[in-house]
């Protein structure tokens, strides 16, 4: 009798698909290689592929059975998202809405992504409600139609008060801040953001109150406006008489531009060009300083601009933000008596440049754990006036020394802290954060340089009590600080004690 040919055990091949490896497709297709007829043996591959396809959440790719020439294969068509449709009564939201889900054109559907997609695009500010619907565009079943309808809701005000032990080394360890912002106030996309912060001490005397309004406006779908204008008072409470009578009063003013030319739900990138003017006075007893002291010293007041580019983004596990910058002084905003005067120094506004970057990074690396990083630095050509010089403290993630400790005209920093949620209910959570950061600055003088390092390390508990409440505290070590001690020395920072209490509506 004639042989009988060998029955086929390879894996059929498949083309149009790349997104399962050699291994995965075997194991696909484990149940179907027994079988003996290869027509047979393809279709029940065929539908073995479709049903992992449909599982995965490929819902309109289709595969297709190519007996010719033998032994045959799979042709999988992808199923893509053709056309998204955007319903929307608002205009600036209909727009806003199709710019955001713009890469979901001609993206191949996968359920589960896209629903996360819709997710990100319900918290978007200014968007009460969306509803969405998939249907076949004319008879092709790999052609998929997205149709959005959101409708824009108001926008209610948020708000963030905190009080912490981390204030102004002079002025008081104490720190309350509160920070309020409200969106679609006048138009939709514009933001009111107000600050406000007290320093204090325990007696209680107040020794820094700072104010802040800013208000963004949207030019166009790409372009928007900012405009910000702060106030500050300083007193030198915690100095010993007769320090304590100084006291200095600033004025900041911000004009900025920004371009995104970039945006999705997951991805941001804009430019930015953004003019600043500032002007400082320093007082003694209430009263201005005497006229034989420099101006540049009892009333400084410089300009600068500041260009760059910002980013940020989101994926499944990580979220980051960073911008890279470039500091220009802006000699016509310094009288000429000051401009002389600074002169002496090797300080000339007008040449005064800098280039900068700070990046952000949070990625959840396993369930109830997340690694925060955060890196940056500033390198001066030039000498730089004060408000341009790179500073270090709290304020820039350096948890456990004060707001604003040391600052240069060039100086870098790295910061890292790793939350472990070791306990969880749906209403509360409790958590472990290790951290430690360091950071230097460097000021070229014209006689000399100046170069100084500090950092903080330790270890903190925090409880989160639904989304409104936050309470920490913990253990912090400061390091290389013994060159910047000053009045900070007394608090119960400085002794190791971090503590902090926050609510958010």
């Amino acid at each position: 009798p004639p042989a009988t040919p060998p029955t086929t055990t390879q894996p059929p091949e498949v083309r149009g698909l790349k997104r399962y490896s050699s291994a995965e497709l075997t194991k696909i297709f484990q149940p179907c290689l027994a079988i003996s007829d290869p027509a047979e043996r393809l279709k029940a591959c065929a539908a073995s592929l479709t049903a992992r396809l449909v599982a995965d959440g490929y819902v309109n790719s289709r595969v297709f059975v190519e007996t010719s020439p033998a032994p045959g294969r799979l042709e999988v068509v992808e199923g893509q998202i053709v056309e998204v449709r955007v319903n929307a009564k608002n205009a600036w939201l209909s727009r806003r809405v199709s710019r955001l889900l713009r890469p979901l054109q001609g993206a191949v559907l996968n359920l589960g992504e896209l629903e996360r997609q819709l997710r990100l695009l319900q918290r978007q500010a200014g968007i009460q409600s969306i509803r969405s619907n998939l249907s076949r565009l004319g008879s092709d079943p790999s052609q998929a139609v997205l149709t959005v309808n959101a409708e824009l809701g108001s926008q209610p005000l948020q708000g963030d008060l905190s009080l912490r032990n981390d204030g102004s080394s002079g002025s008081g360890e104490g720190r309350a801040v509160a920070t309020l912002l409200k969106g679609g106030l006048a138009a939709p996309g514009d933001i009111l953001l107000l600050y406000g912060e007290l320093n204090f001490n325990n007696d209680p005397s107040l020794g820094t109150l700072i104010s802040s309004t800013s208000y963004t406006y949207p030019l166009s779908d790409q372009f928007n406006l900012t405009g910000s204008f702060g106030y500050s008072r300083r007193n030198l409470i915690e100095l010993p008489a007769p320090a304590n009578e100084f006291s200095t009063r600033q004025f900041q003013g911000l004009g900025q531009l920004e371009w995104v030319f970039k945006e999705s739900l997951t991805q941001r990138w804009a430019a930015f060009a953004g003019l600043s003017i500032n002007r400082s006075d320093t007082y003694l007893a209430g009263k201005a300083l005497p006229s034989f002291l420099p101006e540049s010293v009892r009333s400084p007041r410089t300009g600068f601009l500041r260009v760059g580019l910002s980013g940020s983004g989101l994926s499944q596990s990580v979220g980051w933000s960073g911008n890279a910058y470039l500091l220009q002084g802006i000699g016509a905003f310094t009288p000429a008596t000051q401009i002389s005067e600074l002169s002496q120094g090797g300080i000339s506004p007008g040449q005064a440049t800098a280039l900068g970057a700070l990046i952000s990074a949070a990625w959840g690396f396993a369930p109830n754990w997340q690694l925060n990083l955060r890196g940056g630095g500033q390198v001066a050509y030039n000498p730089l006036t004060s408000s341009m010089q790179f500073t270090l403290g709290s304020d820039v993630g350096l948890r456990g020394l004060p707001g604003q400790l040391i600052s240069g005209d060039s100086g870098w920093l790295g910061t890292a802290e790793l939350v472990w949620t070791f306990w969880e209910n749906q209403q509360q959570a409790l958590q472990l954060v290790p951290f430690f950061g360091y950071g230097g600055v460097y000021t070229q003088l014209k006689h000399g340089s100046l170069i100084d390092y500090v950092g903080s390390t330790g270890i903190l508990a925090r409880w989160l009590v639904g989304d409104d409440w936050t309470l920490e505290a913990g253990w912090v070590d400061q390091l290389d600080t013994g060159t910047n001690l000053g009045p900070w020395a007394d608090w119960t920072l400085s002794k190791g004690f971090y503590g902090k209490v926050q609510y958010r509506f």
